[in-house]
């Protein structure tokens, strides 16, 4: 005879506590499993918010440093384009104060000019041969620059060599 599969539950009026087993599991099981689940799902999740909002955080701050050393940069072009026109400005206002010193000159150097601003200003007029001295300069009356150079090295020899001895 073959047997039935046994019942593994009593039933009647024999039962006071019935056992029930079964095959699957427990709901509080399930139940522990999903809550697991679900914590490391959002402890994932919140890590990679954290990560993101991190590069966002650094981007921002590279994009900020470079946006001032830009600035600061454009700052100092402008500051040294501002003294090249002013330096260049200076320059032109110098050559144009040149131009007029050289008419100036030029007006003022001409020989009548000269010569009319001397007599009526300075009260100069021209020589007469008659006031003229004349000089004989053929004789030579001027001392030459090698006896006098050999006559103040005797001298300084003479010097340290009396010097060294008394």
């Amino acid at each position: 005879m073959v047997e039935k599969e046994m019942k593994k539950y009593i039933s009647g009026n024999n039962v006071l506590a019935p056992e029930r087993k079964s095959n699957l599991p427990s709901k509080n099981e399930d139940y522990k499993k999903l809550k697991e689940a679900k914590k490391d799902r959002d402890y994932r999740l919140k890590q990679e918010r954290i990560r993101k909002k991190k590069n966002a955080m650094q981007l921002i701050s590279v994009v900020f440093v470079v946006g001032m050393i830009l600035t600061f940069r454009y700052a100092a072009i402008f500051s040294m384009q501002k003294k090249l026109s002013s330096i260049n400005k200076e320059i032109e206002s110098i050559n144009a104060k040149n131009e007029s010193l050289k008419i100036d000159l030029l007006k003022h150097s001409s020989l009548q000019n000269v010569k009319s601003t001397s007599e009526s200003k300075l009260s100069m007029a021209l020589p007469d041969k008659s006031k003229a001295i004349s000089v004989d300069l053929s004789k030579n009356n001027f001392k030459t620059i090698e006896e006098e150079t050999s006559k103040n090295s005797f001298e300084l020899l003479m010097t340290k060599v009396k010097k060294y001895l008394f």
